[in-house]
């Protein structure tokens, strides 16, 4: 499936702009509060009793929160540098197939250069992680997605590499965009609107450069060696259900939306496909049965913006 109607600038989820502006007022603020407590806190803490004895607690932490600036950019540059001694780097002669999915997706976004592409073991958590240091833009999978066959997930690893290359390119990894949100971003609960929207970004991303990598996100909710043992047909057909009021609210605090919740609004926003993915794999071993689109409206593909 392919979205002829879409082009990059649909790409950015609608109330990403809005919640980057709201979440930057509230980082100002937060590093207007920093710097007074360092510069006048002693007073100002000594006048309310109840934070007395945690004066220099308080203190301590405005000075680390300050500070948490300049050490970023330290740790974006030497990031790089750990990376590239933990790690394989992808090129035409080492890992080809996987270096050429991510050519071809350059290519659909009229980039003349591919960021740098790495395999790790050890240096990142996640499944995947698109970075960005001094003049280099550089994307990490961890090995857990990866097969050494790459036909037998390339569509996984498509999504997957699809959303990192849309972390870049909608400026996730820059510097600027990192220190006005560098508060926000490390608190619980202050960093949900702000990591959910980016999210739902991502998401459309994969999506648009990988139309049938609709297991790319499935991965997330069941692992790589599960993931040859998933219905996806049914698994599919989850995403259709209405959900009750705690499940919502479980799923509204959640710091990233459900797996469910984020394959659901790829399909109502047209980025992937409902009936051909049903088809697809119905005829790979799921059931036989007809199903309805139900709940999932504007799935037909066409790609159609919202």
């Amino acid at each position: 499936m392919n979205s002829p109607h879409f082009d990059e600038s649909d790409l950015r989820h609608p109330g990403d702009k809005y919640i980057f502006i709201a979440s930057v007022v509230l980082n100002i603020g937060l590093m207007s509060a920093a710097v007074y407590l360092v510069a006048n806190g002693s007073d100002w803490i000594k006048s309310h009793p109840f934070l007395g004895k945690w004066a220099e607690h308080l203190r301590t932490l405005a000075i680390f929160a300050i500070l948490a600036l300049p050490a970023s950019v330290l740790v974006r540059n030497s990031r790089r540098g750990l990376i590239r001694q933990n790690s394989v780097r992808l090129s035409k002669s080492q890992f080809a197939q996987i270096y050429d999915l991510l050519d071809s997706q350059c290519r659909k976004l009229g980039l003349m250069a591919a960021p740098e592409l790495y395999i790790t073991n050890s240096a990142i958590s996640g499944p995947a992680m698109a970075f960005s240091s001094w003049k280099r833009d550089y994307i990490v999978l961890g090995q857990s997605i990866v097969e050494s066959d790459a036909k037998a997930n390339g569509d996984v690893v498509a999504f997957i590499m699809g959303r990192e290359l849309g972390r870049i390119r909608l400026g996730y990894t820059r510097l600027w965009k990192e220190a006005l949100l560098t508060y926000v971003l490390k608190i619980p609960y202050l960093n949900i609107p702000i990591t959910r929207v980016r999210t739902y970004s991502c998401d459309r991303y994969g999506a648009f450069l990988a139309p049938e990598g609709v297991r790319g996100l499935v991965i997330a909710a069941c692992g790589r060696r599960l993931l040859p043992d998933v219905n996806l047909e049914d698994y599919i057909k989850q995403a259709e259900q209405r959900w009750g009021l705690w499940t919502r609210v479980a799923g509204a605090v959640a710091e990233k939306p459900p797996v469910l919740r984020r394959l659901k609004t790829l399909y109502q926003a047209g980025l992937l496909d409902l009936e051909s993915d049903l088809r697809r794999f119905r005829r790979q071993g799921g059931t036989q049965d007809p199903v309805a689109p139900g709940n999932i409206s504007r799935s037909t593909g066409t790609g159609t913006r919202k």
